[in-house]
C-alpha cells in the first residue's frame, strides 16, 4: 500500500513539473532569472537551436538586457501549439516583442527569429522589418 502511494506522489510530481516546464510562462520567467543572475548555462538552454548558433552569451550584455526588461510587466499569447509572443505592457520601443517557439516538447527563446524580423534605429527603438 505504502509503494503505491508513492508511486501515486512520484507521479504527480513528474507530471506537474513536466507541464511547468512547457509553459511559455515559466520559460520567459526562467530566462530573467538567468539574465539576472548572469547564468550563461541556463540561459544558453532556453535558446532554440538556431538561437545559439548565432548568440555569444556574455555576461555585461546579459545583465544589461535584464537591467532593460526587470521593470517592464509581460503578458504572453500563445500564437499556436508550438510559437508564443511575450509583449510588453505598456509597450517599450526599446524592448521588442520576444517570440518563443517550442522545441522538442520545450518553450525556448527565439533569439533568431528576433533577429529577423526587428531593427533598431540610430535611438535603440526598435520597428518591424519592412
Amino acid at each position: 500500500m505504502v509503494s503505491k502511494i508513492s508511486f501515486i506522489i512520484f507521479l504527480l510530481f513528474i507530471i506537474s513539473t513536466s507541464f511547468a516546464q512547457s509553459s511559455p510562462q515559466h520559460t520567459f520567467e526562467k530566462y530573467l532569472r538567468a539574465l539576472k543572475e548572469a547564468d550563461v548555462k541556463t540561459y544558453l538552454s532556453l535558446l532554440t537551436a538556431d538561437s545559439k548558433k548565432v548568440v555569444r552569451p556574455l555576461k555585461e550584455l546579459m545583465l544589461r538586457e535584464y537591467e532593460d526588461l526587470k521593470d517592464l510587466n509581460f503578458y504572453i499569447e500563445v500564437d499556436s501549439s508550438c510559437t508564443a509572443t511575450v509583449y510588453f505592457n505598456p509597450p517599450s520601443k526599446k524592448v521588442p516583442p520576444y517570440l518563443l517557439k517550442k522545441e522538442n516538447g520545450e518553450w525556448k527563446v527565439d533569439l533568431k527569429t528576433m533577429s529577423q524580423i526587428y531593427i533598431f534605429d540610430e535611438n535603440n527603438n526598435w520597428h518591424y522589418k519592412e
